[in-house]
């Protein structure tokens, strides 16, 4: 293969490519553009690792170069077509750096622009200022490559040719080698020119706008407008995760809810993986009930003549009634058993909905235990009132109390009515059942109330 020595045409006399390496100590460097081997960076070191970023990367997929010249460049863009031929040369291999023999000189100037209406990577070559005055600097170095034998190529934009080719023609020394003066539109006639293949990105690499090496990723990922959209996408993920697990499991515990199964409902909620989730479907359901409660009024049923409940059916006459007191821990007290002939309540719905009302009574007599019991059930409208009698024995007992629970549900329900009869009966819950009366219930939203009535000398 031919090497070609690279000479980027100036004003100041031409700036020839001395070395072009690949650093591979860090994935985070720069293109870098250098004097004489030197750690001097020269003025267009930004434009160059730019340059190398949008124009040389998508065919090579290196962005990580250092290029060292032996003269400055302080400005400009006519180096662009120079650089660009240098890297490709490198990549086959063909580019002559100090110390190296080579066949061909070049000796280039040109800007380059992609045509961005083309679909196909095109690199336009531009013409630049001063073609006269680089061409006359660089004189003495064309002659010098023709006495090594070297055959001299001078590349020019051919916006620069029109009625300048002659004038710049003459300028060209003549030597044992003539100098072949070519002018050229575009970055593939180019190379052509030096029996290169034409432009084309690499098939393996991405799209240039996608690829990035992990520190640009970094860098890029560290932007303050970057990170605010990070945080944004964050957190609108994690809300339609969310929202995702709500309608997930909300639905589930809906069902049950409507179905009036709502100790099945107190369990699942009891084992949720997501325990907001399930607090916040406590929290939507105790709206929905208005937990208004099922206040009562307790009144004593006695004989309107003030004698006992034993002879009342003989001496005639009704019953009147007297409201309990309550003692200094809640509880209803009822003095003188022998003249109280039953227990009248008043229930009433003071929700803001139609309740499945249970009512549920067992009486407890000191030393004797549990005996009897009440249950009645009605649907009650708001507002409604809810009437329960409950006969006492005609001979009173002393010390006896009565248990009552009242529990209001929006649908009737099984599994709830067992729930209230074997907690009234202080009986082992229903299988399967660990709910807790009121705490559980309570936590739903369910209108609920638990009194105790004792009755005593």
């Amino acid at each position: 293969m031919t090497a070609v020595r690279v000479h980027i045409l100036t004003t100041e006399g031409p700036a020839t490519v001395q070395g072009l390496v690949v650093e591979s100590y860090d994935n985070d460097v720069l293109a870098t553009i250098c004097l004489d081997g030197t750690t001097e960076q020269l003025p267009i070191c930004r434009d160059y690792h730019m340059f190398v970023d949008q124009f040389i990367r998508p065919l090579t997929g290196e962005r990580r170069y250092r290029m060292d010249i032996d003269n400055r460049i302080d400005g400009g863009k006519s180096w662009h077509l120079g650089v660009l031929i240098a890297h490709l040369l490198a990549e086959d291999g063909r580019l002559a750096t100090d110390g190296q023999s080579s066949v061909y000189a070049l000796f280039v100037t040109g800007r380059i622009r992609r045509q961005p209406s083309v679909d196909e990577r095109v690199y336009e070559v531009l013409p630049v200022d001063g073609i006269a005055e680089k061409i006359a600097a660089s004189r003495a170095h064309i002659e010098a490559e023709q006495e090594a034998g070297r055959k001299v190529v001078v590349l020019l934009p051919t916006g620069n040719m029109s009625a300048e080719s002659d004038r710049l023609k003459a300028l060209l020394p003549s030597g044992n080698n003539d100098e072949e003066l070519i002018f050229v539109s575009d970055a593939d006639e180019a190379l052509r020119a030096l029996e290169l293949s034409p432009l084309k990105s690499d098939p393996s690499l991405p799209p240039a706008s996608t690829r990035m090496d992990k520190g640009s990723w970094f860098r890029y990922l560290l932007q303050p407008a970057v990170l605010a959209m990070i945080t944004v996408l964050f957190i609108v993920g994690l809300a339609a995760g969310c929202y995702a697990a709500w309608q997930h499991y909300s639905s589930d515990w809906q069902r049950l809810w409507d179905k009036g199964r709502y100790v099945s409902l107190t369990q699942s909620l009891a084992s949720s993986p997501v325990p907001v989730l399930a607090g916040l479907f406590r929290w939507q359901v105790r709206g929905q009930s208005g937990r208004g409660g099922l206040p009562f009024v307790l009144s004593a049923m006695r004989p309107a003549d003030g004698g006992s409940c034993v002879g009342r059916r003989f001496r005639g006459g009704g019953l009147v009634s007297k409201k309990f007191s309550s003692s200094s821990d809640g509880e209803l007290i009822a003095e003188n058993p022998g003249s109280l002939c039953g227990l009248a309540f008043l229930v009433t719905n003071k929700t803001a909905a139609s309740l499945n009302v249970r009512f549920a009574a067992a009486r407890n007599i000191i030393r004797k235990g549990r005996s009897g019991d009440v249950w009645q059930t009605a649907v009650l409208a708001p507002g409604k009132v809810m009437a329960v009698d409950i006969p006492l024995s005609l001979y009173g007992q002393d010390n006896e109390a009565w248990r009552i629970i009242i529990v209001g549900s929006p649908v009737p329900s099984e599994d709830l009515d067992k729930l209230v009869r074997a907690e009234i009966r202080n009986s082992k819950s229903p299988a399967g059942s660990s709910v807790s009366i009121p705490e559980d219930l309570w936590s739903l939203g369910l209108a609920f109330t638990e009194a105790m009535v004792r009755i005593r000398r």
